[in-house]
């Protein structure tokens, strides 16, 4: 009831904010995406924005029953009797253990404990969409505060309002005024912020985790007409705690690449990193394949449907030249090719031609990411999301530059 009654509410009103990529119809790759663009739009304005990404720990299991039943109460109109149905199984839930050799006779948990346990369940069917209905709680109050990015398309001037993008519990805070250009007061607005996002996850009985956050500062500079970032001004920011108390999360060079929604990436672009991750996934497979003697016909599948699939994800949102893309996996390619039942004497443009031409039809890092880009781009080109307003306003901007 949770997931169809309650989501089926939050589409009707348009309460769910668009922020949430783990919703139907957004993945993983439009929420990089979006960080990509925010980036590109910051570059192109020369304004200065701080990214922080802050991930919760442990999301569904911290949800406090009092703050997520009221949320129910406010979508199902009132279904008392379900809620209380809910709570009173994640309450008085009996957990066993179960090893190789059986089932424990013993358990933790149950009606008996004192203190009732919180938390949605690791498996509940129920506990992704209650957390996307309690994150659109959290992300409403947050906009309404004026919180986020507050980005003006070039042309037209509409306002496009940000706070971030979210995906389960992996959460990116942008802090973007227009008029706000001096690294000291943005930073002192981005621990305003963050402060705010850190007490409002507190009050629902999550929290976030320290050693997982990080922050960015984007700041410019121009020297002979030349733009380009500005050096790194120290500045500390502080996550606050359940218990009330501060944590210090790390600041990052903006050419820093860290790995976010699976994807090695650094607010000043280029992602070499992640190329470089593709080609060690890439060596990886072949190390494991040439071990395990599998013939050609199944060799071929595993290279379709297992390696490339992992390879191609992210390529599209990735700002790298194509040019630097064309010769990653050129190496591990060769080692492929007796794998493949490929004699290595094949010629380079042979290997990677389609098939329908005569070719061999391996496929190429810079090519998949060339049908990528232009996917993302007609994905979201004839869209009202705010995805497709920050995508039209990057290219305004290259227009006026």
């Amino acid at each position: 009831i949770f997931g169809r009654q309650a989501m089926q509410t939050l589409t009707d009103s348009g309460y769910i904010p668009e922020e949430l990529f783990s919703q139907k119809g957004s993945t993983a790759e439009d929420a990089k995406f979006d960080k990509t663009l925010m980036a590109d739009l910051s570059r192109q304005a020369r304004q200065p924005m701080a990214v922080v990404s802050a991930d919760a720990a442990y999301c569904y299991d911290r949800v406090n029953h009092v703050i997520m039943s009221l949320v129910w109460l406010a979508l199902t109109n009132g279904n008392i009797p379900a809620i209380v149905a809910t709570m009173i199984c994640l309450q008085t839930m009996r957990f066993f253990q179960r090893t190789g050799f059986g089932e424990s006779k013993t358990f933790f948990g149950g009606a008996g404990l004192r203190l009732y346990m919180m938390g949605l369940g690791q498996g509940n069917r129920a506990a992704p969409p209650s957390w996307i209905q309690l994150s659109a709680v959290l992300v409403n109050v947050f906009k309404q505060l004026e919180f986020g990015a507050l980005v003006a398309d070039p042309m037209t001037q509409e306002i496009i309002h940000s706070m971030g993008t979210l995906f389960v519990d992996d959460t990116d805070l942008y802090t973007w005024k227009d008029g706000l250009l001096d690294p000291g007061e943005l930073w002192v607005q981005t621990q305003l912020e963050l402060t705010q996002w850190s007490t409002l996850l507190n009050a629902t009985g999550g929290a976030l985790k320290p050693e997982k956050c990080f922050w960015y500062m984007l700041d410019y500079t121009c020297e002979d007409g030349e733009w380009s970032y500005a050096d790194r001004m120290p500045q500390e920011l502080f996550v606050t705690n359940p218990d009330g108390t501060k944590s210090k999360i790390t600041q990052e060079e903006v050419t820093v690449s860290k790995k976010t929604l699976g994807i090695h990436d650094a607010p000043a672009g280029g992602n070499e990193e992640h190329l470089k991750h593709i080609t060690q996934k890439a060596s990886t497979w072949t190390d494991r394949m040439s071990n395990g003697h599998l013939p050609h016909h199944m060799a071929w599948i595993a290279y379709r449907l297992q390696l490339w699939p992992g390879l191609r994800y992210g390529l599209g949102t990735m700002t790298n030249d194509i040019e630097e893309a064309t010769n990653v996996n050129s190496k591990t390619d060769y080692r492929m090719l007796n794998i493949l039942g490929v004699a290595r004497t094949v010629t380079i443009g042979l290997r990677t031609l389609h098939t329908t031409f005569g070719g061999f039809g391996l496929l190429s890092v810079a090519t998949e990411q060339l049908i990528c880009r232009i996917n993302m781009l007609l994905q979201h080109h004839h869209t009202s999301t705010n995805l497709s307003r920050k995508l039209e306003a990057s290219l305004r901007y290259l227009q006026l530059l």
